[in-house]
């Protein structure tokens, strides 16, 4: 994997401004460790396997698929790592049951098309959107994008935990206004 256009500085920044996050506002140790581990795993294997599954991308299972999708794939595969070195050997394709035309990117190995691309577009069409998703894991996009995802679930669950506290303390005020007001009877 190779970084261009400056994506590492911002990947750096991104992880600099979030663990700077959890060192103002939420200062135990134990808190950063889990940040840290939930970065590591949304950018590891597993964290691509996770979001496949959320985007509800599957392999290439059925023949026709394998006998339409894995020559067009193969052949910009090659192509791809004939020409931009540093290319990785893991990547894979997978398919989204959407009747969309799109495709994306995830992590640093997967590339997954649309039902509705690979029922619209020609082969050359489909061959150009493998490509540019191919340029995507080989700038680093999909990854840092990835990076995004596991500070923005981590903000998302610490706010979620203080909306909770403020409920949790909503509630006890309310209890301790309603005692007082018996006792004032």
């Amino acid at each position: 994997m190779v970084f261009k256009n400056g994506n590492v500085f911002v990947a750096f920044a991104i992880v600099y401004i979030y663990l700077l996050i959890i060192l103002i506002f939420l200062p135990a140790i134990e808190l950063m460790i889990l940040k840290v581990l939930l970065l590591l795993l949304v950018a590891s294997p597993l964290g691509e396997m996770l979001i496949r599954y959320m985007y509800g991308a599957r392999k290439i299972i059925t023949r026709q698929e394998k006998e339409y999708l894995a020559p067009l794939f193969m052949n910009v595969y090659r192509n791809v790592y004939e020409t931009k070195k540093g290319t990785s050997r893991r990547i894979k394709l997978y398919i989204d049951r959407s009747m969309a035309v799109n495709a994306y990117a995830i992590g640093s190995n997967t590339i997954v098309v649309t039902r509705g691309a690979v029922n619209n577009l020609s082969p050359q069409e489909l061959q150009g959107v493998i490509a540019h998703e191919f340029g995507h894991l080989y700038n680093g996009d999909s990854l840092m994008m990835l990076t995004l995802l596991g500070g923005n679930l981590y903000i998302g669950i610490v706010m979620l935990v203080i909306r909770l506290i403020k409920v949790i303390l909503g509630a006890c005020d309310i209890i301790r206004r309603g005692r007082r007001i018996q006792q004032y009877r």
